[in-house]
Protein backbone atom coordinates (compact mmCIF):
# COMPACT_ATOMS: atom_id res chain seq x y z
CA UNK A 1 0.00 0.00 0.00
CA UNK A 2 2.76 2.12 1.16
CA UNK A 3 4.63 1.79 -2.14
CA UNK A 4 1.82 2.14 -3.98
CA UNK A 5 1.02 5.56 -2.66
CA UNK A 6 4.78 6.17 -3.10
CA UNK A 7 4.30 5.68 -7.15
CA UNK A 8 1.06 7.65 -7.15
CA UNK A 9 3.17 10.62 -5.80
CA UNK A 10 6.12 9.95 -7.63
CA UNK A 11 3.96 9.55 -10.65
CA UNK A 12 2.33 13.21 -9.61
CA UNK A 13 5.25 14.83 -9.21
CA UNK A 14 6.78 13.47 -12.61
CA UNK A 15 3.29 14.66 -14.64
CA UNK A 16 3.41 18.29 -12.95
CA UNK A 17 7.34 18.56 -13.97
CA UNK A 18 6.08 17.49 -17.63
CA UNK A 19 3.12 19.92 -17.45
CA UNK A 20 5.61 22.51 -16.19
CA UNK A 21 7.87 22.13 -18.72
CA UNK A 22 5.37 21.93 -21.48
CA UNK A 23 4.15 25.04 -20.11
CA UNK A 24 7.75 27.05 -19.98
CA UNK A 25 8.28 25.54 -23.82
CA UNK A 26 4.76 27.00 -24.79
CA UNK A 27 5.87 30.47 -23.56
CA UNK A 28 9.01 30.50 -25.07
CA UNK A 29 7.77 29.80 -28.25
CA UNK A 30 5.20 32.74 -27.70
CA UNK A 31 7.80 35.41 -27.14
CA UNK A 32 10.00 33.93 -29.98
CA UNK A 33 7.30 34.01 -32.59
CA UNK A 34 6.36 37.87 -30.83
CA UNK A 35 10.27 39.00 -30.86
CA UNK A 36 10.33 37.50 -34.73
CA UNK A 37 6.66 39.61 -35.51
CA UNK A 38 8.47 42.61 -34.15
CA UNK A 39 11.38 42.60 -36.06
CA UNK A 40 9.66 41.77 -39.03
CA UNK A 41 7.18 44.78 -38.14
CA UNK A 42 10.39 46.95 -37.42
CA UNK A 43 11.82 46.27 -40.99
CA UNK A 44 8.41 46.70 -43.22
CA UNK A 45 8.49 49.92 -41.17
CA UNK A 46 12.25 50.53 -42.20
CA UNK A 47 11.49 49.97 -45.89
CA UNK A 48 8.33 52.54 -45.90
CA UNK A 49 10.79 54.87 -44.54
CA UNK A 50 13.01 54.41 -47.19
CA UNK A 51 10.46 54.45 -50.03
CA UNK A 52 9.89 57.67 -48.60
CA UNK A 53 13.26 58.93 -48.62
CA UNK A 54 13.33 57.99 -52.28
CA UNK A 55 10.39 59.46 -53.93
CA UNK A 56 9.47 62.54 -51.85
CA UNK A 57 10.78 65.29 -53.59
CA UNK A 58 11.13 63.73 -56.61
CA UNK A 59 8.98 64.11 -60.09
CA UNK A 60 5.34 61.70 -59.90
CA UNK A 61 6.04 59.63 -62.98
CA UNK A 62 3.67 59.63 -66.10
CA UNK A 63 1.14 57.03 -65.18
CA UNK A 64 -1.17 55.61 -68.27
CA UNK A 65 -4.37 54.19 -66.29
CA UNK A 66 -8.27 53.23 -67.44
CA UNK A 67 -11.37 54.76 -66.84
CA UNK A 68 -14.11 53.62 -65.84
CA UNK A 69 -15.59 54.29 -69.65
CA UNK A 70 -12.58 51.92 -70.40
CA UNK A 71 -10.69 54.75 -72.30
CA UNK A 72 -6.74 55.25 -71.58
CA UNK A 73 -6.10 58.64 -69.75
CA UNK A 74 -2.59 59.56 -69.25
CA UNK A 75 -1.49 61.98 -66.03
CA UNK A 76 1.11 63.73 -67.12
CA UNK A 77 3.61 66.75 -65.69
CA UNK A 78 1.79 69.19 -67.87
CA UNK A 79 -1.66 68.92 -65.76
CA UNK A 80 -0.55 72.20 -63.43
CA UNK A 81 -3.25 71.36 -60.34
CA UNK A 82 -2.09 69.96 -57.42
CA UNK A 83 -3.33 65.97 -57.40
CA UNK A 84 -3.96 63.79 -54.45
CA UNK A 85 -2.90 60.44 -56.42
CA UNK A 86 -4.26 56.78 -53.99
CA UNK A 87 -3.49 53.66 -54.59
CA UNK A 88 -5.88 51.16 -53.46
CA UNK A 89 -7.88 47.80 -54.23
CA UNK A 90 -11.39 46.96 -52.95
CA UNK A 91 -10.15 43.79 -50.62
CA UNK A 92 -7.90 45.94 -48.37
CA UNK A 93 -9.73 46.35 -44.80
CA UNK A 94 -7.14 49.69 -44.77
CA UNK A 95 -8.56 51.40 -48.24
CA UNK A 96 -11.95 50.50 -47.13
CA UNK A 97 -11.37 52.92 -43.66
CA UNK A 98 -9.70 55.42 -45.50
CA UNK A 99 -11.82 55.75 -48.62
CA UNK A 100 -14.77 57.36 -46.75
CA UNK A 101 -12.39 59.98 -45.13
CA UNK A 102 -10.94 60.57 -48.98
CA UNK A 103 -14.71 60.64 -50.48
CA UNK A 104 -15.39 63.39 -47.69
CA UNK A 105 -12.68 65.63 -48.23
CA UNK A 106 -12.86 65.02 -52.15
CA UNK A 107 -16.41 67.12 -51.42
CA UNK A 108 -14.38 69.88 -50.19
CA UNK A 109 -11.42 69.83 -52.26
CA UNK A 110 -12.59 69.11 -55.98
CA UNK A 111 -12.20 72.29 -57.15
CA UNK A 112 -8.59 73.06 -56.13
CA UNK A 113 -6.78 69.62 -55.96
CA UNK A 114 -7.43 66.81 -58.53
CA UNK A 115 -8.11 63.26 -57.16
CA UNK A 116 -6.83 60.29 -58.58
CA UNK A 117 -7.85 57.39 -57.39
CA UNK A 118 -6.48 53.90 -59.30
CA UNK A 119 -7.43 50.42 -58.33
CA UNK A 120 -4.59 47.74 -59.03
CA UNK A 121 -6.35 45.19 -60.95
CA UNK A 122 -4.72 41.95 -60.70
CA UNK A 123 -3.21 42.46 -57.23
CA UNK A 124 -4.98 39.71 -55.48
CA UNK A 125 -7.50 39.12 -57.83
CA UNK A 126 -8.61 42.51 -58.11
CA UNK A 127 -11.01 43.11 -61.06
CA UNK A 128 -12.39 46.19 -62.51
CA UNK A 129 -15.84 44.61 -61.57
CA UNK A 130 -15.41 44.31 -57.81
CA UNK A 131 -13.53 47.89 -57.69
CA UNK A 132 -16.75 49.45 -59.49
CA UNK A 133 -19.31 47.00 -57.05
CA UNK A 134 -17.07 48.52 -54.10
CA UNK A 135 -16.95 51.89 -55.63
CA UNK A 136 -20.85 51.91 -56.46
CA UNK A 137 -21.61 50.47 -53.18
CA UNK A 138 -20.75 52.74 -50.69
CA UNK A 139 -22.11 55.53 -53.19
CA UNK A 140 -18.58 57.33 -53.69
CA UNK A 141 -18.05 60.00 -56.08
CA UNK A 142 -14.47 60.73 -56.21
CA UNK A 143 -12.95 59.37 -60.05
CA UNK A 144 -11.32 56.23 -60.44
CA UNK A 145 -9.08 54.86 -62.35
CA UNK A 146 -7.84 51.06 -63.31
CA UNK A 147 -4.11 49.91 -63.19
CA UNK A 148 -5.18 47.18 -65.58
CA UNK A 149 -1.86 46.14 -66.47
CA UNK A 150 0.43 46.38 -63.17
CA UNK A 151 2.56 49.74 -64.62
CA UNK A 152 1.43 51.53 -61.80
CA UNK A 153 2.43 49.46 -59.77
CA UNK A 154 6.08 48.89 -61.46
CA UNK A 155 6.19 52.50 -62.35
CA UNK A 156 5.93 53.60 -58.53
CA UNK A 157 7.91 50.50 -56.99
CA UNK A 158 4.90 50.43 -54.83
CA UNK A 159 5.20 48.62 -51.42
CA UNK A 160 1.77 48.27 -49.54
CA UNK A 161 -1.46 49.72 -50.16
CA UNK A 162 -3.06 52.50 -49.49
CA UNK A 163 -0.43 54.13 -50.92
CA UNK A 164 -1.19 58.40 -50.80
CA UNK A 165 0.92 60.75 -53.21
CA UNK A 166 0.64 64.50 -52.46
CA UNK A 167 1.65 66.17 -55.87
CA UNK A 168 1.97 69.94 -56.25
CA UNK A 169 1.57 71.82 -59.02
CA UNK A 170 4.86 71.60 -60.17
CA UNK A 171 4.32 67.19 -60.10
CA UNK A 172 6.70 67.05 -57.34
CA UNK A 173 5.94 64.96 -54.69
CA UNK A 174 5.35 66.56 -51.57
CA UNK A 175 4.56 63.99 -49.04
CA UNK A 176 3.46 60.13 -49.56
CA UNK A 177 1.72 58.12 -46.65
CA UNK A 178 1.59 54.12 -46.49
CA UNK A 179 -1.03 51.71 -45.31
CA UNK A 180 -2.72 54.08 -42.25
CA UNK A 181 -3.12 57.82 -42.09
CA UNK A 182 -5.38 59.22 -39.51
CA UNK A 183 -7.82 62.07 -40.46
CA UNK A 184 -6.48 64.78 -38.88
CA UNK A 185 -3.05 64.06 -41.26
CA UNK A 186 -4.96 63.82 -44.16
CA UNK A 187 -6.77 66.73 -44.02
CA UNK A 188 -3.85 69.16 -42.79
CA UNK A 189 -1.65 67.34 -46.09
CA UNK A 190 -4.71 67.86 -48.46
CA UNK A 191 -4.81 71.81 -46.92
CA UNK A 192 -1.09 72.34 -47.50
CA UNK A 193 -1.61 71.05 -51.05
CA UNK A 194 -4.05 73.27 -51.56
CA UNK A 195 -2.64 76.25 -50.89
CA UNK A 196 0.63 75.57 -52.46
Amino acid sequence: MKRRCYFIWLMGIVILFIIGLCVKMYEDKGKSASQVQVVAIREVEKEFVQYKEIWEGTTFPTLSVRDKEEQTIVFTSELKKPKLYVMWASWCSDCQRELPVIEKIYRTYKDDIDFVLIDLVGFRDETVEKALNYYNDNKFTFPIYFDVDQTVVNSLELKAIPTLYFVNSNNQIEKIFIETVDEDSLNREISKLANS
